[in-house]
């Protein structure tokens, strides 16, 4: 009898061992399920805000707008609260794309330099160093693009990259949605291509790199 309580008693513990492990279990991967469900939760919000701000950013630039004739077209890595300073008095719009590539901007600025003024209308680029020489289009540059202009560049994923910017460009889109980049130690530099593309059309156009 005694050796039969005994196993009885073993059988107990080795039970609540098994539960215990099992709890164990069911609660991690309940925590696991519960990060995984937050991370998407805010993955969709922060990509919803960003698609907001980004259509938002074209308002100036649809046909129907009645805003045309600025001053200064600001376009590039550079949040918009700073642009003051690269454009002097007069009516400003710019176009915030962190991280852009300088072939990024300069395609950007072909689509949207009508909005300056015909005769003494100014575009200004603003560029990180290290983006100057690279070749690479985020959301935040394709949204302005012509379909004509995505086939061109072979952008495949453009329709998808415009809904799910979180997806394909996260670091750039929180930044986006922050405004931090600012324009400490940029210099004003040459360049033939957009200077030239600028004089036929009758604007000046001016390069900043931030170093």
């Amino acid at each position: 009898m005694p050796g039969i309580i005994k196993k009885v008693k073993n059988h107990k513990k080795a039970a609540a061992a098994v539960l215990l492990i099992l709890l164990i279990i069911a609660v991690l991967l309940f925590f696991r399920m519960f990060v995984l469900a937050a991370i998407t939760i805010a993955a969709v919000i922060v990509n919803e805000f960003t698609v907001r701000k980004m259509n938002k950013q074209k308002d100036p630039f649809w046909k129907y707008s009645k805003i045309r004739n600025v001053d200064f077209l600001v376009i590039g890595d550079i949040n918009p609260k700073a642009v003051q300073s690269l454009s002097e008095s007069g009516r400003t719009i710019s176009i915030f794309l962190p991280g852009c590539t300088l072939a990024g901007a300069y395609e950007v600025l072909r689509h949207t330099f009508s909005i300056l003024k015909e005769s003494g209308g100014t575009a200004v680029l603003v560029v990180r160093k290290k983006n100057v020489e690279r070749i690479g289009y985020s959301p935040f540059e394709i949204s302005f693009f012509h379909p004509v202009t995505v086939n061109r560049l072979g952008l495949i994923q453009a329709k998808y990259a415009l809904k799910l910017p979180i997806l394909f460009a996260p670091i750039k889109s929180l930044l986006f949605l922050s405004g931090l980049k600012g324009v400490k130690n940029a210099s004003e530099h040459c360049n033939k291509e957009i200077s030239g593309f600028c004089a036929e059309r009758g604007i000046e156009g001016r390069l900043y790199i931030i170093i």
